[in-house]
């Protein structure tokens, strides 16, 4: 499994009844019941070509904007949009084939369903980068200007909350190789 299939699990779950269900909007939605296993993965293939597009397309595109055309943040939350939107009603479209049915979906269950998805080594190094930006924030702030200490701030927040999730998942991921072994 590669990064792109981690984030991707997060959003798929087989309830107690064996329902394949795919939470397009997470916790916050109603789930789409898949009925074969060739439609989830008909869709799992889908969400994950959503995630490559935000990370090949719009990253990319909100980053070279940000240094060199538009620094407006206005501008940068109009074209992210822009790009974004089409996508997610791309995929609401491919979900809407698929009845919605009654199922709840935690922050646990969507954070395991990841970390197995997940390789164990990505996510430590994920872990240790978040750890590093968390330094990069801390440095900001101690020797930066005073007019960018806020930046420090957000970025040892984030990326401080970002180890501490990507912690959790390396150590369900750990728990879930070891019960592998065990079986």
């Amino acid at each position: 499994m590669g990064y792109f299939d981690g984030l991707t699990n997060g959003a798929f779950k087989t309830d107690k009844q064996g329902r394949r269900l795919f939470f397009l909007y997470g916790k916050l939605g109603k789930p789409r019941l898949l009925p074969t296993e060739a439609d989830e993965q008909s869709m799992r293939a889908k969400f994950k070509s959503f995630y490559k597009y935000t990370f090949f397309v719009l990253i990319p595109v909100i980053v070279v904007l940000n240094a060199f055309l538009a620094r407006s943040v206005t501008t940068l939350v109009l074209v992210g949009a822009a790009l974004i939107i089409p996508m997610y009603v791309w995929l609401e479209i491919q979900a809407r084939k698929y009845p919605k049915v009654d199922g709840t979906l935690t922050f646990a269950e969507a954070y395991s369903n990841s970390a197995a998805g997940h390789n164990y080594w990505t996510l430590i190094a994920l872990r240790a980068l978040s750890g590093l930006f968390v330094l990069l924030g801390v440095l900001i702030i101690a020797i930066g200007n005073p007019e960018d200490r806020w930046i420090g701030i957000a970025c040892a927040l984030f990326f401080g909350a970002c180890g501490v999730v990507i912690g959790w998942m390396a150590r369900l991921k750990s728990k879930q190789r070891k019960a592998a072994r065990v079986s």
